[in-house]
């Protein structure tokens, strides 16, 4: 919502510091919903514990849900398909 133009967002109305902080609030949320699903999958916790090698099954869901790999557009919605995908297949 920011974009890359602070400045021009501030000046179309747009508040932001209210998204930034919101955008903080959320991304710490889903990290701890996240750290106690692996807490409560490997029994133990561990600060690594569960995050070895998902690297390329982030880049490779990003890349399935339509994202370009150089800048283009892409949708939560395919990425979100994607990594369910990936996660059937995995299993």
């Amino acid at each position: 919502a920011v974009g890359g133009n602070g400045v021009a967002s501030r000046l179309a109305g747009i508040n932001i510091n209210r998204y930034i902080v919101g955008v903080f609030v959320v991304t710490g949320l889903v990290a701890s919903i996240a750290g106690v699903l692996i807490t409560a999958r490997t029994g133990s916790g561990q600060p690594v514990s569960g995050s070895a090698g998902l690297e390329l099954q982030a880049v490779t869901a990003a890349a399935l849900g339509g994202a370009a790999l150089k800048g283009g557009k892409g949708s939560v919605i395919g990425t979100l398909l994607a990594v369910v995908l990936l996660g059937v297949l995995s299993n």
